[in-house]
C-alpha cells in the first residue's frame, strides 16, 4: 500500500511539473496564466469515465481514469466532437486513488476545460485550476481549495480575450 501511495505522489509531482506549475505547493492559476499552458480549451459534456490501473514512468501502477467529453464549445485548439482527459486516480475492483490536487470528472457534468497534451495524453492544465464545473450559467472553480464563481459569460469572455492576445503575440 505505501508503495502505491508513494507512485500516486510522484505521478501528480509529474503532472504538476508537465503543466509548468510547479512549487513547493500547488499555486491558485487564473485564466490569464492556463491560456497558454494549454494546447486546448474546450467547453463539453463528460459522456464516461472509465478508470484502471497503470505503470507510472517507473515508479509502480496508479489508478489513471479516462474521461470521454463531447465538446460543445472550442476556444483554442482544433476541432474535434469529443476529447479523452486523462485523469490521476479513480476507482478499480473497489480500490480508490485519490490526489488532492488532480481534477475528477462524472459523467453528466458541464465543464469548462483547460487542457495540456503530454506524452499523446490530454491531461488538465494546472491541476485542479484547470477545472470549471459550469452550473445554471455559473463556472465554479475549486483549485488550490477555494472556489472561484464567475459568471460563464465572463470566463468566456476572459478565455477568448487571453486566447487572443497569445495569437497576436506570436
Amino acid at each position: 500500500m505505501r508503495r502505491k501511495h508513494i507512485s500516486f505522489l510522484l505521478a501528480a509531482a509529474a503532472i504538476l511539473i508537465a503543466s509548468a506549475s510547479a512549487s513547493a505547493s500547488v499555486m491558485r492559476l487564473e485564466v490569464g496564466d492556463l491560456v497558454p499552458k494549454s494546447n486546448q480549451i474546450i467547453r463539453g459534456e463528460v459522456v464516461s469515465v472509465e478508470s484502471a490501473w497503470g505503470e507510472w514512468l517507473t515508479q509502480g501502477e496508479v489508478i489513471y481514469s479516462t474521461a470521454i467529453v463531447r465538446v460543445t464549445e472550442r476556444y483554442l485548439g482544433q476541432p474535434t466532437q469529443e476529447v479523452a482527459v486523462t485523469l490521476i486516480g479513480g476507482t478499480v475492483n473497489g480500490t480508490t486513488m485519490k490526489a488532492s490536487e488532480c481534477p475528477q470528472l462524472a459523467p453528466g457534468e458541464d465543464v469548462v476545460l483547460f487542457l495540456l497534451e503530454y506524452e499523446d495524453k490530454n491531461w488538465v492544465t494546472g491541476l485542479d485550476n484547470g477545472k470549471y464545473r459550469v452550473v445554471d450559467d455559473v463556472a465554479i472553480n475549486n483549485g488550490h481549495h477555494t472556489a472561484r464563481r464567475l459568471p460563464l459569460t465572463e470566463l468566456e469572455r476572459e478565455i477568448v480575450d487571453k486566447v487572443r492576445d497569445l495569437s497576436t503575440d506570436r
